[in-house]
């Protein structure tokens, strides 16, 4: 896609939401003085094509603030497909199809997930900690920031009675399931990691890993993160 200059396909209305998420986890985060272009810039969004000179919004701008028809011209493939099968397990017992910006994205899968699991009782160091949603967060921020957006193929979330599941389209850097021990953090999309940091919607790259070993045991009294 060749960058634009023209904010006029982008949902700029965002910055309100996204402003709001930068102060709950930083409220001295610089980008919150910044005005929008100004945070843009910061952000790796807004950029220069050396080869040709021209000045605009990128790829990853599209895919966290472009309205909706926008992000299907650019990045046709893109979408998200939400199953839970718990009693219907050839087809599905609810749907939910997510082809938004990211942003939105997160929170609507965030519900879905909410929706159809338990919210268990769980201490953490003594402190009532809801697990499902950290555990939520690391699949949910996982699948809309580490994938190929190059790729036609769906990423899906599915939630069955025993666990849930992901597939996600990427270059893989190595074969096998990945170790709590042996593994090495590779940013696919690190634009876009960088954001959902800055948000607080994910961690820094590789302590999603960690989380995902981390809290499952405790979700489901012994069971294991199974990472391909």
């Amino acid at each position: 896609m060749d960058i634009t200059d023209s904010p006029i396909h982008l949902r700029m209305d965002l910055m309100e939401k996204v402003r709001r998420l930068i102060s709950n986890k930083n409220p001295r985060h610089e980008w919150l003085r910044m005005s929008d272009q100004e945070l843009m810039v910061s952000a790796g969004l807004y950029e220069t094509d050396f080869v040709t000179g021209q000045q605009g919004y990128n790829l990853a701008a599209v895919l966290l603030f472009g309205k909706d028809e926008v992000i299907q011209s650019c990045v046709s493939g893109y979408v998200t497909d939400a199953l839970c099968r718990k009693e219907n397990l050839d087809r599905y017992d609810d749907r939910l199809i997510v082809k938004t910006n990211l942003i939105d994205s997160y929170e609507i899968l965030m519900d879905f997930i909410a929706k159809h699991t338990s919210d268990k009782f769980c201490l953490v160091d003594n402190v009532r900690t809801s697990v499902r949603d950290l555990i939520a967060r690391e699949v949910v921020s996982n699948i809309l920031v580490h994938r190929d957006f190059s790729s036609a193929f769906p990423a899906k979330v599915v939630i069955e009675n025993d666990w849930i599941k992901t597939e996600n389209w990427c270059r893989a850097r190595r074969q096998g399931k990945i170790s709590e021990t042996e593994f090495t953090p590779y940013p696919k999309n690190p634009i876009l990691a960088r954001f959902f940091v800055a948000l607080g919607l994910a961690d820094t790259i590789g302590s999603g890993v960690r989380n995902l070993f981390k809290y499952t045991p405790i979700y489901t009294q012994g069971g294991n993160a199974g990472i391909n």
